[in-house]
């Protein structure tokens, strides 16, 4: 049974399932983002991949349920956000120097 809110509010491109879905795909360019930089630019991984998990957040307020693609770009975020954090300490500390060192001579 639809209420009149839900009707106005599936109807409307502002307030309805579009920008919802805007929020989750946002969400997944910001995780592949985040995913991609995560061995290379420092901070910038981390950076976006926050971005993208609050943007996720938001997503899944609005939806009141995870679809696919604000899940796909939750974990990308987490996932870029936890390499790429782990790669700056790992670069600031001079492990990963020695760790590159070590494995290719």
């Amino acid at each position: 049974m639809n209420t009149e809110n839900e009707q106005i509010r599936q109807d409307d491109p502002i307030e309805g399932p579009r920008r919802t879905r805007l929020f989750s795909l946002i969400s997944l360019v910001l995780g592949i983002a985040a995913a991609a930089c995560a061995f290379s630019f420092g901070l910038l991984s981390p950076i976006l991949g926050g971005l993208g998990i609050v943007v996720a957040a938001i997503s899944r307020k609005n939806l009141d349920y995870y679809d696919g693609i604000t899940v796909a770009g939750l974990v990308l975020s987490i996932i870029g956000t936890a390499v790429g954090t782990a790669m700056f300490v790992l670069d600031k500390t001079g492990i990963l120097e020695e760790i590159v060192y070590t494995l290719f001579g």
